[in-house]
């Protein structure tokens, strides 16, 4: 427990918790503190695992259950909802899938090698085909309307959403000029009728909506300006995918995928996928899409990383060679062709490719700043497409609607994160975007109208075991609550770290404070409200380790970094004090004396936020490890580096020295043990690593403590 006594004497206590189950004691003597001129009791104890009995505010949101069984002549989806009690799950299905990879692509994109039809023969004469009845008579897609591609008319460009509403065809909210259709996303006249309504109505009339399709013949020709590919470059990446993706490991990767990375970036359509995988064999199989092969490629290879949890992909693996770096080439190239001609699979391969691991002598060095150019092109594309609109009530479908939300979030927290830890300006400007955050309704799955005559039982497993993955998941819990804490770093880089920020903060303590009270609030409700499925795994509470593996420790990591981003601009005032020589009876008067006991309660605060998160990371284990991390987070373990080392380089006083160099001694002792077995660590040991080998002397700073070199 954290003691600490407020300006009333009323004692209080904070349960602080570690990776270990235990609870640390410390108190912190605020008596002679103005709390509230300075800063709110919070800013003192650092609230980072208190007691987790919250429960959701949504505390009943539903799970659904497709369940597919075969019988004869017949199959049905029969969806089942029901109440979430716990996170209690089933254990996953281990699909083997005997077929050849072609079986999972459009016709079109069928291996025609002999051994894919031998394959192929083999299945059609196990089991009959499945008439599926493509997408239904709903709203017609944005993305996959055949031969164009769909880009969004803002509303200050040259094309005025205003006047061309009223070009719009009457019944099909659609008109073609040449290579070019203009469609309104609204229902036909909405925006006509709205506005005449809002005629002596306090109600505003609604925003135009429209997007442009263009023909992919458009495209081609800016393509010709850029990198020479094949012609039928399609057609290549695919034959690409096949060479380096054996038959016998696609069926098992797209499990690993919907497992592990999945809940952490669902960037991609369940629906769509269900009609993909269904589709070689539908007589009626439809063009798609979805699953172009660069995208493909992205899925199989962030699923790499996973394929020790399947015998079949970890042996494959050994013997055949590590084929990753040649699929994220492929997924590269794909993009870059693409990129004339987008659509939601392109950002759904950029998200992943942002997210590949680093290889090789990669982990020791910062990002480069191509990743910053990516993530602009990745927002850029995204912001063409519409992703930063609210989809709510566009006439497209509903598959489309929760894709696009979620990809639109996907975007905004891997910019946000990485603008703050790169130390770029935001791309995403607050008032350029309106999209409400995700909720368990945007991980449904759609029921795709079929008819089965038969279906093999390989296909049936893995359509079982996308439900169960997302019973797992508890519908996107995991990317939801990251959402949330992504908003808040927004506000935190917005408040502490642009340009006009430090400029007004740097040197001025009061304001600094007043700047991190909220953000400090917002931090310590968003940890309260996170459910017992995303708490860490306590051996004091006899909390069950779950049966399968999860991102936990990423998401608590993040929170962790985000609060020393807050300390450190705390801390940021306070580089030129000299507590030793300060702090004499009688030398100051009464302002001042204020002012020194708000900067060792801030300085006490810091340190104990450095040393929570050094034990943290000190009680990580293997399993931890195992699941999902952002590729962002081996910056949040260089950022800690900084933080630790800061709080040495400006240490005001001896004894603030000692318990600074203990830190960092601890922190580098950490950082080097953990780092073999989780890479993404090596950047903080080589910011660690730069310090201790130079001493600290690169500080203009004489009130260090120099100590002996260590592991």
């Amino acid at each position: 427990m954290i003691k600490y006594t407020d300006q009333s004497n009323a004692a209080r206590q904070i349960p602080l918790w570690h990776p270990s189950g235990e609870d640390l004691d410390a108190d912190i003597n605020l008596d002679d503190v103005d709390i509230g001129m300075w800063m709110d009791t919070s800013l003192s104890n650092i609230d980072f695992h208190g007691s987790h009995q919250y429960s959701m505010a949504q505390a009943g949101h539903e799970e659904s259950a497709i369940q597919m069984q075969a019988t004869g002549q017949s199959q049905q989806f029969r969806r089942e909802s029901q109440a979430a009690t716990g996170s209690d799950s089933a254990p996953s299905i281990t699909t083997s899938w005997p077929l050849n990879s072609s079986a999972t692509y459009p016709r079109s994109l069928q291996n025609s090698s002999p051994e894919g039809q031998a394959s192929m023969a083999t299945l059609s004469s196990e089991s009959r085909s499945v008439d599926v009845i493509g997408r239904g008579d709903g709203p017609t897609s944005l993305d996959q309307r055949p031969g164009f591609y769909a880009i969004c008319v803002g509303l200050s460009g040259e094309i005025d959403p205003y006047v061309y509403r009223y070009l719009l065809h009457k019944d099909s909210g659609e008109f073609s000029i040449s290579k070019h259709m203009y469609r309104s996303v609204t229902a036909p006249n909405t925006d006509e009728s709205s506005s005449r309504s809002h005629l002596g109505s306090a109600l505003p009339p609604s925003i135009p909506i429209q997007f442009c399709l263009t023909s992919n013949e458009v495209g081609e020709e800016t393509k010709k300006l850029g990198p020479v590919y094949p012609t039928a470059a399609d057609e290549a990446a695919q034959k690409s995918l096949d060479h380096l993706v054996s038959p016998a490991n696609v069926r098992r990767l797209l499990p690993l995928f919907m497992e592990h990375v999945f809940p952490a970036l669902p960037v991609i359509s369940r629906s769509e996928l269900t009609r993909f995988i269904l589709s070689p064999y539908s007589a009626h199989a439809e063009e798609g899409q979805s699953f172009p092969p660069y995208l493909l490629a992205a899925i199989y290879a962030s699923s790499m990383s996973f394929g020790a949890y399947d015998a079949h992909v970890c042996l494959s693996k050994m013997w055949e060679g590590y084929s990753s770096p040649e699929l994220w080439q492929l997924v590269y190239n794909g993009i870059s062709l693409e990129i004339h001609t987008p659509r939601l699979a392109t950002v759904s391969a950029a998200l992943l490719y942002l997210n590949k691991a680093p290889v090789g002598n990669q982990f020791l060095a910062a990002d480069s700043p191509f990743i910053w150019s990516f993530m602009a092109s990745t927002v850029a594309l995204a912001t063409s497409l519409g992703l930063h609109l609210d989809c709510s009530n566009w006439n497209i479908p509903n598959w489309e609607k929760r894709l696009r939300r979620r990809l639109w979030w996907g975007v905004y927290s891997e910019e946000k994160w990485r603008s703050v830890l790169m130390g770029r300006p935001s791309l995403i400007a607050g008032d350029q975007w309106i999209v409400s955050e995700p909720t368990a309704d945007d991980f449904d799955i759609d029921t795709p109208p079929v008819s089965v005559r038969d279906l093999p039982p390989e296909v049936d497993d893995f359509l079982q075991h996308l439900e169960m993955v997302r019973a797992k998941s508890e519908n996107g819990l995991l990317f939801r609550h990251l959402i949330r804490l992504a908003r808040i770093v927004d506000d935190v880089s917005t408040a502490l770290y642009t340009i006009q920020a430090v400029r007004c903060l740097a040197d001025n303590l009061t304001r600094s404070v007043e700047k991190v009270k909220p953000l400090r609030e917002r931090l310590t409700v968003w940890y309260r409200s996170l459910p017992s499925s995303l708490q860490m795994f306590r051996e004091s509470t006899g909390t069950a380790v779950p049966d399968f593996i999860n991102s936990n420790a990423c998401l608590h990591f993040a929170y962790m970094v985000v609060e020393i981003l807050v300390y450190r601009a705390l801390v940021r005032p306070l580089g030129g004090l000299a507590l030793d020589e300060q702090q004499k009876p009688g030398q100051h008067d009464e302002p001042f004396r204020s002012f020194l006991a708000h900067a060792e309660a801030i300085l006490a605060a810091a340190e104990n936020c450095a040393s929570l998160i050094s034990t943290y990371v000190e009680r990580l284990a293997s399993r931890d490890f195992a699941g999902f991390w952002y590729s962002w987070s081996r910056l949040g373990f260089a950022t800690a580096s900084s933080f630790v080392t800061i709080l040495l380089a400006q240490a005001p006083s001896t004894e603030h020295a000692i318990t600074s160099q203990r830190l960092v001694d601890k922190w580098r002792q950490t950082l080097t043990y953990q780092s073999r077995s989780f890479p993404y660590m090596t950047l903080g040991v080589v910011r660690m690593n730069t310090m201790h080998w130079s001493r600290l002397k690169l500080f203009q700073n004489g009130r260090y403590v120099e100590s002996e070199p260590s592991v």
